[in-house]
């Protein structure tokens, strides 16, 4: 079920965005997506925030008999509501970042023929770039099913011509040159460690630009941020990764982030009521320097580094 031990690190499991191949005696039925679904569920920014693949359930998985490679799998495959909102609500009020990330990489969507966004959840994302760039052909990958179906009857009901959903796994991708351009939104972050998921895209894919939006500091430092929420009993990561550390990636495989931008939110984010889930809010904050506003966005007790990386074939 595409369950490994990445290359760094202990035994893991590695986030699986999507599958080529599963078990259909665990594929169950999305639940059709009405408007009064999606407007039931809306908020600023998309809260409660996760990775779109699978909010709040990039799990640390136990080694030996605590959890057996099924359990694992039917955490990658399951969602509650409160997942379904988070990727629903999305359709209808495109996220902030969502909307900074298109403009961050608006002349390469323009200039490219076939892109797949890797980790789409629903698409809702995917979506919105495909409104934008109706010249461009993209494709929203996931290891989820369900969220794929939910899409699929979205996207129909929408008339994206140009936009298609694929079941896939990140780290089992077959090769192919299908694709000039790679998107990923909010991902990275929650899988157990950067490497082996760019080295796939670097030798799998092989595109000509690789975007991405996640946790990153400008420095070389890299922290592995495991979350418990002990409520609910999820672990999930809230990884943030060194921009210099991504670099040398890229250099090893001749490619080279072209540019950086960190995300600065234009609303502001209220507190979550619910103190014992993640969720994001903002808190402003006056620089020293400039003596300006900036909005800090905290989830839980994490502070969350937004930046956006666009990655070129060198």
């Amino acid at each position: 079920m595409g369950l490994l031990s990445p290359s760094r690190g202990d035994a893991v499991a590695h986030a699986p965005c999507c599958s080529v191949i599963m078990d259909p005696c665990r594929m169950r039925m999305a639940p059709r997506i009405e408007d009064s679904v999606i407007a039931s569920h809306e908020n600023p920014e998309g809260r409660p925030r996760g990775p779109r693949s699978w909010p709040d359930h990039a799990r640390l998985v136990k080694t030996g008999s605590e959890m057996d490679s099924k359990k694992a799998a039917d955490d990658w495959t399951s969602f509650d509501e409160r997942q379904l909102a988070y990727h629903t609500t999305q359709w209808k009020n495109p996220k902030e970042s969502t909307k900074a990330f298109e403009a961050f990489i608006a002349h390469r969507l323009d200039g490219s023929r076939r892109i797949i966004d890797l980790g789409a959840g629903t698409g809702a994302a995917t979506a919105f770039l495909a409104g934008r760039h109706p010249a461009t052909d993209f494709v929203a990958a996931d290891y989820v099913s369900d969220f794929l179906r939910i899409g699929e009857n979205v996207a129909k009901n929408q008339g994206l011509d140009n936009l298609a959903f694929r079941q896939l796994d990140w780290m089992e991708m077959p090769e192919t040159t299908e694709f000039d351009g790679v998107v990923s939104l909010q991902t990275l972050s929650w899988l157990p460690e950067p490497v082996e998921p760019l080295v796939q895209v670097f030798t799998k894919l092989k595109p000509e630009w690789f975007a991405l939006t996640s946790l990153f500091y400008e420095g070389d430092i890299s922290c592995t941020i495991s979350v418990h929420e002990h409520v609910t009993g999820q672990r999930f990561f809230y990884n943030v990764y060194a921009i210099p550390e991504i670099r040398r990636v890229c250099a090893e495989h001749g490619y080279h982030i072209a540019s950086t931008k960190r995300f600065e939110i234009g609303i502001d984010l209220e507190k979550p009521d619910n103190l014992d889930a993640m969720g994001t809010y903002t808190r402003r904050v006056v620089t020293e320097s400039s003596d300006t506003i900036e909005r800090l966005q905290i989830s839980g007790p994490i502070l969350m580094p937004w930046h956006m990386l666009l990655i070129e074939r060198s």
